[in-house]
């Protein structure tokens, strides 16, 4: 079998239900006697309206399905977390963000059917005022054109450079679909027009179809907001170079696992925002650990909040000084514990993409040491991608422990500088002793540093390799670097001498 056979094969599920949809929908708007005379007043428009419409009421259903945050409880089922992550491929954000265009998309399709069918009204009417009522004053123009303007505006806001730019507006766009859905329903259900004392479209009902999953996603966010924010005290904070801010909060009770993340919010900077945070806590450990890097509005101000300067935290002054309070709500997403059902796993991470790796590391030290004949997992290798060796001094103690200890894992790592050297770096290679021999220079790790990128497909090639059964290749941080490895993994297990079983997540 070949190793991406199965390559996002929820997406195909998705897609072949959407295309299943519309074409049933198509036939039956097309055949059905209720319809003749919509049929003989605005021709094949109608159908295509009708047809689109079906699919968008489907996609408002899967939308408010793949919000519920209680889909991440599948990972703990060790029976279907391996079919839904493994060989299915799923993922809720990437699953929301096909939903979202397939609205986008057959909106559009719901549209042009409309102008179509009233350009098809129009000619065939005696009345030259028809067209002009059609496109103007009836109620299905007005809710469609209102509709379709906020979904516009509510997609451009989500696009990447819009969202990274301007965060905020991206976030409170998104609750435009509470008008958009009432929109919607009255454009699905209030049709009107009548000519000739007949009527246009009968009354419809779709929006039935996604009523009950709506009831539920609503029902689970007011849950969510009485019941999930909990104080929580920082006991520590540090200031790593390169703007990342050690956090360790003690909240009893709080257990998270590997791969889950938080949304903390902190009320002296916002009431109102939060931001998601993958932990790096243990099993065992009784509080949440964090490292965040600050890049943006709300982690600046956090910074701000915790430093005393910007050259760094006053580390002296820690444990006297008064923290603000946060605010935890979680933890979420799905466990990363499905890799100990496979032979080999492959982790890519660049940046501070590496912390949902560090609470795994810590899950798979603690199982190794108590019930090592329950994991699957022989080899395990890591590649992490930093920008110098200052970003990368903050994880350094971490995977030292980490080599020490899994060794009877096969733990390899290989860490890349992708930046250019400096004098300082050259300074530091240049400054050699007999530890060194068996350690690397800077980072005193078992593993060498490489410099510049990885070489994908060469990468893949060895580990392959001496890999006969089943891979799971999980990717952390950066989109675009899940994207180079995604489409380098695709070529390379398109050659016929490759037999192993790959699956692939990705930790958003």
């Amino acid at each position: 079998m070949n190793l991406f056979n199965h390559l996002r094969l929820f997406d195909y599920l998705q897609i072949s239900l959407r295309l299943v949809v519309f074409l049933a929908a198509s036939i039956v708007y097309s055949t059905t006697n209720q319809l003749s005379y919509s049929r003989s007043l605005f021709g094949g428009g109608l159908t295509l309206a009708k047809a689109s419409g079906t699919v968008l009421q489907l996609d408002i259903a899967l939308l408010f399905a793949f919000g519920c945050t209680r889909l991440d409880g599948l990972s703990d089922i060790p029976k279907l977390r391996k079919l839904v992550y493994g060989y299915l491929q799923f993922e809720r954000t990437r699953a929301h963000r096909l939903c979202a265009f397939s609205m986008v998309l057959f909106s559009l399709f719901h549209m042009i059917g409309h102008f179509a069918g009233f350009a098809t009204a129009g000619n065939r009417a005696t009345d030259g005022k028809l067209l002009k009522q059609l496109l103007l004053s009836s109620s299905v123009a007005i809710t469609g054109y209102i509709s379709i303007c906020l979904l516009l505006f509510m997609s451009v806001a989500a696009l990447a450079p819009v969202r990274k730019l301007i965060y905020s507006l991206f976030r409170y766009t998104h609750l435009l679909y509470i008008p958009l859905l009432v929109i919607w329903t009255a454009h699905a259900s209030l049709h009107v027009i009548r000519i000739n004392n007949g009527a246009i479209y009968s009354h419809g009902w779709g929006w039935l179809v996604w009523l009950p999953f709506g009831l539920a996603c609503f029902a689970e966010k007011l849950y969510s907001l009485h019941q999930i924010w909990y104080p929580a005290k920082i006991v520590a904070a540090a200031y790593h170079p390169t703007g990342v801010i050690e956090l360790s909060l003690n909240k009893a009770g709080f257990i998270a696992s590997p791969g889950q993340y938080v949304h903390i919010r902190c009320p002296e900077i916002s009431l109102a925002q939060d931001h998601p945070f993958s932990c790096t806590s243990s099993c065992d450990d009784s509080g949440a650990h964090f490292y965040i890097k600050s890049v943006g509005g709300f982690t600046n101000n956090l910074c701000q909040k915790l430093c005393h300067t910007r050259s760094g935290f006053d580390t002296a002054d820690s444990k006297s000084r008064l923290f603000p309070t946060f605010l935890l709500s979680g933890p979420h997403g799905p466990s990363l514990t499905l890799c100990t059902e496979y032979d080999t796993c492959l982790l890519i991470a660049n940046g501070v993409g590496l912390t949902p790796f560090i609470s795994l590391f810590n899950y798979l030290l603690n199982m190794s040491q108590q019930q090592r004949s329950k994991i699957k997992l022989t080899k395990v290798h890591l590649y992490w991608i930093c920008s110098s060796f200052e970003a990368a001094e903050w994880a350094i103690p971490h995977l030292q422990k980490f080599e020490s200890n899994l060794g009877t894992m096969m733990f390899k790592m290989k860490m890349f500088i992708s930046s250019e050297f400096e004098l300082q770096d050259v300074e530091k290679l240049m400054s050699l002793d007999a530890d060194s021999l068996i350690h690397d220079p800077v980072t005193h790790l078992q593993s060498r540093t490489w410099y510049g990128k990885p070489h994908w497909s060469r990468e893949f090639e060895n580990l392959a390799a001496p890999c006969k059964e089943q891979l799971i290749v999980i990717t952390s941080g950066s989109s675009i670097l899940s994207g180079e490895v995604r489409r380098n993994l695709v070529a390379f297990t398109r050659r016929p001498e490759s037999k192993t079983q790959v699956h692939m997540h990705h930790v958003s």
